[in-house]
């Protein structure tokens, strides 16, 4: 197995151990991807929200439908152009956001717990690099 091979499987087993579990949601994680977006962009509209999921116009304005009836999000038709549709967390929208981050939270602690200061610093530099290169790739 290459090395590359090797970093992507523990990739793909710490993100596996990270994602959302036992959740009363009556959303999927695709939804809930979108809700933790709007956490951190506060007002998209349908059109960029669509772009940021890499779906179509007509699914996210479906996807919208049910978090707005899930009561999770608002919609609101732009004031100067009719066609445009804004989207935003409601106050319960952002307390599931926080209860996952919360949770996330906590399993990422429980990961790096048995590390001492050296590599935790060592791993913050590794990660801050594929940050970096995300930023420049995406």
């Amino acid at each position: 197995m290459s090395l590359e091979d090797q970093i992507d499987e523990q990739l793909f087993t710490i993100m596996d151990f990270l994602k959302p579990r036992n959740l009363t949601l009556s959303i999927s994680l695709p939804h809930l991807a979108m809700l933790r977006w709007l956490y951190r962009n506060p007002v998209l509209s349908i059109s960029m929200a669509a772009a940021y999921s890499q779906v179509s116009q007509p699914a996210m304005t479906q996807a919208a439908q049910k978090l707005e009836r899930e009561g999770w999000i608002i919609r609101r038709r732009d004031e100067n152009d009719q066609r445009v549709v804004w989207i935003s967390l409601t106050p319960e929208g952002r307390k599931h956001v926080e209860s996952v981050e919360a949770m996330q939270h906590e399993r990422l602690r429980q990961l790096i717990r048995n590390l001492d200061a050296e590599d935790k610093e060592s791993l913050s530099r590794v990660l801050a690099k594929i940050q970096h290169n995300v930023s420049q790739l995406g």
